[in-house]
């Protein structure tokens, strides 16, 4: 069952590419400027919010959520004694439900507390920056907190299916920061509308192709692996 979780983070990875595509539609041929280290920035933390979400499949399939339902600690410990109990060590990361919490509510905090210390640092950057850090840090605030309210309740249905659809939301608001950290300047010099002024009307054929193929097939590929994840569902 916990391996029937991974197809919600492919769907995800599936979300992510379609909003970037997207991205890259919208300000088609445009000029671009890169912020390198927040393209780096962006990138690395979208990598460790995945981890997160494969981890809170972990939770979701072995119904990890119903022991511990205590924060900050582990019924009065930081890490729980059963969250080394099992043979070998690191069995419990992935296959115990005391193990695969606490990495779970460790790499939360730890996502929070980076998020902050970013969002700090881009106060002193220009808009382009601010205002998809302001994104990232309110989504990543309120995903916490419905994470921490979802485990002191013992998994209420409601806060369990909205926790997972923030955690999507979490990480589109990473492909913006990732985009827009080398965003086009301006307006793009470039319009799909008007490209025919340019180009033959199949060069315009094919760089619209290009687009749709890129942009059709994953969101084909999100909606196969949300049904198969709604039909495969077992609280």
């Amino acid at each position: 069952d916990v391996y029937k979780r991974q197809h919600l983070s492919t769907a995800f990875i599936a979300c992510c590419y379609i909003l970037y595509v997207a991205l890259r539609y919208k300000h088609f041929g445009a000029e671009t400027r890169a912020d390198l280290p927040y393209r780096k920035t962006a990138f690395g933390l979208g990598l460790l919010i995945l981890v997160q979400i494969i981890w809170g499949a972990f939770v979701a399939g072995l119904k990890a959520g119903w022991v511990h339902n205590t924060w900050p600690l582990m019924d009065g410990s930081i890490i729980s004694p059963a969250a080394t109990a099992m043979e070998p060590l690191i069995a419990n990361f992935f296959e115990g439900k005391s193990g695969v919490q606490f990495v779970h509510r460790t790499l939360g905090l730890l996502i929070v507390i980076l998020v902050g210390l970013l969002f700090k640092k881009s106060l002193v950057k220009e808009v382009r920056i601010k205002q998809p850090m302001l994104l990232v840090s309110g989504a990543v605030l309120v995903q916490f907190t419905l994470g921490v309210l979802t485990l002191l309740l013992e998994v209420p249905l409601s806060l369990g299916v909205i926790h997972q659809v923030m955690a999507l939301i979490v990480l589109l608001t990473i492909v913006n920061l990732y985009f827009l950290s080398f965003s086009p300047i301006g307006t793009p010099n470039i319009n799909l509308k008007k490209i025919t002024y340019i180009l033959d009307s199949d060069t315009v054929y094919r760089v619209d192709f290009f687009f749709k193929f890129r942009w059709g097939v994953p969101m084909f590929w999100t909606f196969s692996q949300m049904m198969y994840n709604v039909l495969c569902y077992d609280p």
